[in-house]
């Protein structure tokens, strides 16, 4: 602990954000756990999450739940689109909260990122346009405009849902090739109407649902959003396109952070960031979060960015 303090000094300081206060800057980040089974949040997922708060994480971001009945990804996933969900997320707060630590929670949706059904046939796949994918050979529907409504305000009541569960803060998923950045990729989104074709139509739906949120949560509850610096795959957003949807994104006042990362769903050579090998050295996302926080026009919503290493 002592070198850990010499050689970063925030790292046992605390940050405040959106008047949520974080004890330390340890983070652990959402990832998949493949504990959660066709009940949803269980015993095994509680317990995983209280003992990293126990061992001192400031802040916990739980895994991905989708937003809506069309966010198919895996057989055993978070459904937060229900009611039902809500019970679950207010044990892990209370985990959480019992033992010093934050608690953050992802919404989700994968588009045409899709890995399995519940009995191996091909569910439908939705995505801004008909544009398949590489990783998966999903041929997805353009999404209609009554979806695309439907699905924003699928973000919005999920939100609000782990408001009244007593979580503290909300991470809306633009990363790694799923529905939102699909919808930021000139490459993938075709779209002719009010979602697509300019950079400022592309942003629509991801400001929309920032409202969306806000307007349900209140002023009190963080909201961030997770975005790749580079997607790091020839048809994927590129680091200096991320940089302008940032600077973009910057300004919206119910945003507070971006977590950045790296990689995509949608290749081979994109998902090995997805969870990288230990070949790959240590913190090297540390400069994409780096070059986000410098770009100008970015870095000015309170609170600051989070770095993912």
């Amino acid at each position: 602990m002592g070198n850990s303090a010499t050689h970063f000094p925030h790292l046992f300081s605390p940050f405040t954000i959106r008047g949520v206060r974080l004890r330390n800057r340890i983070m652990s980040t959402g990832h998949e756990t493949g504990i959660v089974d066709g009940t949803g949040i269980n015993d095994a997922l509680v317990a995983y999450h209280r003992a990293r708060a126990a061992g001192g994480a400031g802040l916990i971001v739980i895994e991905v739940a989708s937003v809506h009945p069309s966010a198919t990804f895996v057989r055993n996933s978070i459904k937060l689109y229900r009611d039902d969900a809500i019970a679950g997320y207010r044990r892990l707060a209370d985990a959480a909260h019992e033992n010093g630590a934050t608690l953050f929670a992802q919404l989700f949706h994968p588009g045409r990122e899709i890995l399995e059904s519940l009995d191996g046939s091909a569910p439908p796949s939705w995505a801004p346009s008909a544009v398949p994918n590489e990783r998966f050979h999903v041929m997805p529907a353009p999404m209609p405009r009554s979806l695309v409504h439907d699905v924003i305000a699928g973000y919005g009541d999920a939100a609000l849902r782990l408001r009244q569960a007593g979580v503290d803060g909300c991470e809306i998923l633009c990363s790694m090739g799923y529905l939102l950045a699909q919808f930021l990729n000139s490459r993938v989104n075709l779209r002719t109407d009010e979602y697509g074709g300019s950079a400022e139509n592309r942003l629509r739906i991801v400001r929309e649902i920032l409202h969306d949120i806000r307007a349900k949560v209140g002023d009190e509850m963080v909201v961030g959003i997770r975005i790749s610096g580079d997607e790091m795959s020839p048809e994927g957003l590129s680091a200096e396109e991320v940089l302008s949807i940032c600077a973009a994104l910057d300004d919206e006042a119910g945003l507070d952070y971006f977590n950045v990362i790296a990689g995509t769903s949608t290749s081979l050579g994109g998902s090995v960031h997805i969870v990288p090998p230990m070949t790959v050295g240590n913190a090297y996302l540390a400069p994409y979060a780096a070059a986000v926080e410098a770009f100008p026009g970015c870095f000015g919503v309170p609170g600051g960015l989070i770095e993912s290493t």
